[in-house]
């Protein structure tokens, strides 16, 4: 490879996935050639496409596997040899042959996750061997799709996030955790769009419990109204038995935070990294306790936040971006969800391995994934590890 050549790209993705499709046109607007696609469908179904595609001195963009419905069942039978190992009640191949619904309700999270991780590991032996280069080390996205072990590695490297309570093995022992009074949040390991997360006020021993329809949908059906985006639950006898529904899927107690507010409602902040550096951003705004766009929140530019919330604002995101990206040195790119404090602390909430879909948001003139490859270059020598023994030549 010449000192002057663009690098070839790879792509583990799915063919039809909005997300290749705009990274692709982010390399051609580049005059680049477009990345190799490497279907996650082929390779979950046993062929060689992944050992003969990734060649020394190329690069691998690992791309989200969820919005194929196709490829979660795939990834669900994939995961089922780990999750029966561990006690999981898995769903089983005829199980899954026979799951067809592809509503967008949680089915076997922690199935799908062991087989997403299973999956990874698999793709890191073979650029090892191979010499090509992962983008995102495929250690750093299992990590990060992980919400405990994510915040326990923040939190040991002095990162501020929410106070983690411990991990919810019953309903009993949440409620020991929780006591009488007080705001703490329970989330799902391996939820997203905010499924599986549950708000909970207690006062006097009385609950008010805030989550998704669709975490209703999955753990108590028969609860679930899915034309509204939030519900609330006060009977505890019901709550209770949500949780123990939640219990296998991996669930953990953190303090539930106060966010800053906009004209009176609660926002936070989603920021893309890319290099160390935040580049895009945008405030969501709610009406509850979750501000995700998918359950009614309302998207804003930072500009439009009022100004007293953007005091030193950006200066403190460029700060914790680093922080986090240094726990991460292998990886290029990574969404991140930040929680300001109406005190002006922030704390991540969040790490997101495919964070970096964010319509219509430029920053120096480009979008995340442009941005992205024209960081790429500068950021390999920066990349931990011998880079001697990746096939990659720096620049």
């Amino acid at each position: 490879m010449s000192r002057n050549e663009p690098r070839r790209w790879n792509i583990l993705g799915n063919p039809d996935c909005r997300r290749v499709a705009r990274f692709q046109a982010a390399l051609n607007q580049r005059g680049q050639l477009s990345a190799q696609l490497i279907d996650y469908a082929s390779v979950l179904g046993g062929d060689s496409s992944l050992t003969e595609s990734l060649a020394s001195g190329t690069l691998l963009r690992i791309e989200s596997a969820a919005e194929s419905f196709s490829t979660r069942r795939m990834l669900l039978a994939y995961g089922y040899d780990r999750a029966m190992a561990e006690g999981y009640q898995a769903a089983s191949p005829q199980q899954i042959e026979r799951h067809t619904s592809a509503a967008s309700i949680e089915f076997k999270p922690r199935q799908l996750y062991l087989g997403f991780q299973r999956l990874l590991q698999e793709v890191d032996e073979v650029c090892a061997a191979s010499g090509c280069l992962p983008v995102q080390a495929p250690t750093d996205i299992a990590c990060m799709y992980d919400k405990w072990h994510c915040q326990q590695l923040l939190a040991a490297a002095g990162i501020a996030v929410p106070k983690l309570l411990g991990r919810i093995q019953s309903w009993d022992h949440l409620r020991e955790l929780t006591g009488n009074d007080g705001r703490t949040m329970v989330k799902m390991a391996h939820g997203s769009g905010g499924v599986g997360c549950i708000a909970l006020h207690w006062s006097h021993g009385r609950v008010r419990a805030f989550m998704s329809s669709q975490t209703l949908a999955m753990a108590a059906p028969e609860l679930a109204d899915l034309s509204v985006p939030i519900q609330v639950l006060s009977d505890e006898r019901s709550l209770a038995y949500v949780i123990e529904q939640l219990v296998p899927e991996q669930i953990h107690l953190e303090h539930w935070l106060a966010k800053a507010k906009h004209q009176g409602n609660p926002f936070d902040l989603r920021v893309v990294v890319i290099a160390g550096r935040p580049r895009h951003a945008i405030a969501r705004v709610g009406r509850s306790p979750f501000t995700n766009l998918n359950l009614g929140g309302q998207r804003l530019g930072l500009d439009q936040l009022d100004g007293s919330e953007r005091v030193n604002l950006w200066s403190q995101v460029e700060s914790m971006a680093a922080k986090v990206a240094n726990c991460f040195p292998q990886t290029l790119s990574f969404g991140l969800d930040l929680l300001l404090t109406p005190t002006g602390q922030l704390n991540v909430l969040e790490v997101n391995a495919f964070g970096d879909l964010l319509l219509n948001v430029l920053s120096e003139g480009q979008d995340p994934y442009a941005a992205e490859i024209a960081a790429t270059e500068a950021w390999i020598p920066s990349r931990s590890g011998d880079l001697s023994t990746t096939g990659i030549a720096v620049a």
